[in-house]
């Protein structure tokens, strides 16, 4: 039990380190400290957070393909976990970064599954986001009119949620 917990301290740690790393634009090093997390955890939702925080870094290095290799990682345990939430942010992340490495399909095929999924389940706030990242595979194909037709969409739902994040992502970009 007391090494448990001192595993459980010790993983809250490396995360805060971490996440200090990453404001300090020490990628590399707070990958290393995520990835140190990750074998401290002690369950579906623990390692899924860690694998996402892991991608983050490398996607903040530029380093897409190992973002893509961690953030694939991270979904599947997202969604094994029932985090439906995380589940989505994560599935989104993972399309632009397929965009980031030109998979084109692969990009297309995950953010079709999860406009559909927050569709389904009325998750409007990731509908926004979904839409966004789908204005932006979009560009990247040179359909500027779909493209500014799903911007419009994601902007128009940001503003019925009131989604001040949303409102200011989309029209940052």
């Amino acid at each position: 039990s007391r090494t448990q917990t001192n595993k459980s301290f010790k993983r809250l740690y490396l995360i805060e380190i971490g996440e200090t790393l990453l404001l300090l634009t020490k990628y590399e090093e707070a990958a290393n400290a995520f990835t140190e997390a990750y074998g401290l955890a002690a369950n579906d939702d623990e390692r899924a957070t860690n694998l996402d925080r892991i991608a983050y870094a490398y996607a903040s290095m530029k380093n897409f393909t190992k973002a893509i290799e961690f953030e694939l990682k991270a979904n599947l345990a997202f969604d094994r976990a029932g985090l439906l939430g995380e589940y989505a942010e994560s599935g989104i992340n993972l399309a632009l970064y397929y965009l980031e490495v030109n998979d084109l399909s692969s990009a297309e095929r995950t953010l079709l599954k999860f406009e559909k999924l927050a569709r389904d389940n009325g998750g409007m706030y990731y509908l926004a986001k979904a839409l966004y990242a789908e204005s932006k595979y979009y560009k990247k194909k040179s359909n500027n009119e779909l493209s500014k037709s799903k911007l419009d969409e994601a902007n128009k739902i940001a503003h019925d949620i009131g989604a001040e994040d949303l409102k200011t992502l989309f029209n940052g970009s």
